[in-house]
């Protein structure tokens, strides 16, 4: 796991050790993909997970820009480099998934590893609640999630969460308490 030690030192404060994990996962699949590794690989690693992406509102290549602007009055949008990179990160590192979105306090990351059931991880903070987890499956027919917060979240967001999945699943899951997973 060489791969580790870049990654330690381009991501500087990781949050947990699940993250250094998942990333090096991320990277030797990238990595698979793409024989050696990009020389700036590493240092954009970090700062797309140190900083997040902004998202993808407004956001187009030159051609779509070139083709609505007249019809639609969009404005073009200064391009992020953390919004491609994780494009490009997400479009190789199958069946990894990760995703860094810009928020007020830290960026809300979001892990996934794809299979017959998908293992995911959100990990955000709150002003209201601080750090807050959610880890779960996914399966063909049904959603198992477990929240773990600093502060607990009242029952009615709970309720809110599992209504708002329902309509995907037969069945949902949800539980609030404990420690984290961890899991791969």
């Amino acid at each position: 796991m060489r791969e580790l030690i870049p990654i330690i030192e381009s991501a500087g404060k990781i949050s947990d050790s699940f993250d250094v994990v998942f990333l090096s996962e991320v990277t030797r699949s990238v990595s698979n993909r793409l024989g050696e590794l990009p020389g700036w690989y590493y240092k954009r690693l970090g700062q797309y997970y140190k900083e997040g992406e902004r998202g993808k509102e407004g956001v187009f290549s030159s051609i779509v820009y070139e083709l609505v602007k007249d019809e639609m009055k969009v404005k073009r949008v200064k391009p992020d480099p953390n919004d491609s990179f994780g494009d490009w990160l997400n479009h190789l590192s199958h069946p990894y998934y990760f995703r860094s979105y810009r928020d007020s306090r830290r960026p809300t990351r979001v892990f996934l590893k794809k299979g017959k059931v998908a293992l995911f991880r959100i990990d955000r903070v709150s002003s209201k609640h601080g750090r807050i987890v959610v880890e779960g499956t996914l399966g063909p027919s049904d959603a198992k999630l477990k929240v773990v917060s600093e502060k607990p979240l009242p029952p009615e967001r709970l309720d809110e969460l599992k209504r708002s999945i329902s309509d995907l699943f037969a069945e949902v899951f949800v539980i609030q308490g404990g420690g984290f997973l961890g899991y791969r």
